[in-house]
């Protein structure tokens, strides 16, 4: 991630796109202040552009509130731009497909077998999955 942050400054820097060439260089200061480790400064990096996902939705609230349309353009830029950082999502019925096939791939047949489906779940290392949600999701599958 944190070379992705790098190339994403450089092309913002090239573009001459300052309030984001801010926001990158924050979120990579509070990545190197914190000291993930590797395994962890993938989905660490993800819940903070989260955060300031999140504030920002919040200032385009407030623009749109008191008609600031410039600024709340502005902020609707730099969302779709930080939004483009993270991860694509399943839908549901993607998520509904894969869980199947992972269902099928270990031969779970009863909830007894939801730790064996989860596990394989997670040897996808796509961080893009709500495991929560896949869990009930696979639960019900397995009932």
């Amino acid at each position: 991630m944190k070379d992705r942050l790098k190339l994403a400054i450089l092309e913002a820097e090239t573009l001459g796109d300052t309030p984001f060439v801010q926001t990158l260089r924050l979120i990579a200061t509070v990545l190197d202040d914190q000291g993930f480790d590797a395994d962890d400064i993938e989905e660490n990096s993800y819940a903070v552009i989260r955060q300031i996902i999140a504030y920002h939705q919040e200032r385009l609230s407030i623009f749109q509130g008191t008609g600031s349309h410039k600024k709340a353009q502005a902020e609707k830029g730099l969302i779709q731009k930080l939004e483009s950082l993270l991860p694509k999502t399943y839908s549901d019925e993607s998520l509904h497909e894969v869980i199947c096939e992972k269902i099928t791939a270990c031969g779970a047949r009863s909830i007894r077998d939801l730790k064996a489906v989860m596990t394989l779940l997670r040897q996808e290392s796509n961080r893009s999955i709500d495991y929560e949600h896949a869990k009930s999701m696979a639960i019900g599958l397995l009932r």
